[in-house]
């Protein structure tokens, strides 16, 4: 049986791609049967070799890595086609994000030697803490939750074989579509009186 970090790591991101194609082709003429068939022709293509090397999907996987587990959620929410879904985990994923670089950044660049990444290698107590932070928001914030309980059984499934739990957490993709997608809500005005789910 093929290992999970063999196959995951590259459909995940064919997914992505695919979620980014798609979106990209919404505002052409284009009806949704020719856009699937326009992406699926992308995606056959990513994956033709390129000369003597890898394809372009081995080779964007070289350079982006694997996707995060809440990156995945999002590719997957955006070809859903359900708009509440988008917005709901859109708001998980950027809030994670945000959390994420508000943990990561400042501490790694302080005079103090305290590195946040090396805490993934030793995951129980991270774990615990994101497995706790899920539990606290599930009410107020469920798609949170959920992007945080996809990260943590990608870790336990070992599903981009990476042995850090923060790259099932976060990727530079996430971090990326958390400010468009942030920055599109921010113009659109305040929040309503509902909140996020608004």
């Amino acid at each position: 049986m093929m290992a999970p970090a063999l196959w995951f790591p590259p459909a995940a991101l064919a997914c992505c791609m695919a979620a980014l194609a798609w979106c990209l082709l919404v505002g052409t003429p284009l009806g949704a049967r020719a856009r699937g068939g326009v992406v699926l022709a992308l995606l056959l293509a990513a994956c033709l070799p390129l000369g003597r090397s890898s394809s372009f999907l081995g080779m964007l996987w070289g350079v982006l890595g694997s996707p995060s587990m809440p990156t995945l959620a999002v590719a997957l929410a955006a070809l859903s086609g359900s708009a509440s879904l988008r917005r709901d985990v859109g708001w998980g994923a950027a809030l994670l994000a945000l959390l994420g670089l508000l943990l990561l950044y400042p501490l790694s660049l302080g005079p103090w030697d305290l590195d946040p990444y090396r805490w993934g290698f030793a995951p129980w107590v991270l774990s615990g803490a994101l497995a706790a932070v899920g539990i606290a928001v599930s009410f107020c914030l469920p798609a949170l939750a959920l992007l945080l309980g996809l990260a943590l059984a990608g870790f336990g499934l070992r599903l981009s074989g990476s042995d850090n739990l923060w790259d099932y957490v976060l990727d530079p993709m996430l971090v990326i579509y958390s400010v468009f997608f942030l920055s599109n809500r921010l113009r659109r005005g305040p929040l309503p009186r509902g909140g996020f789910a608004s």
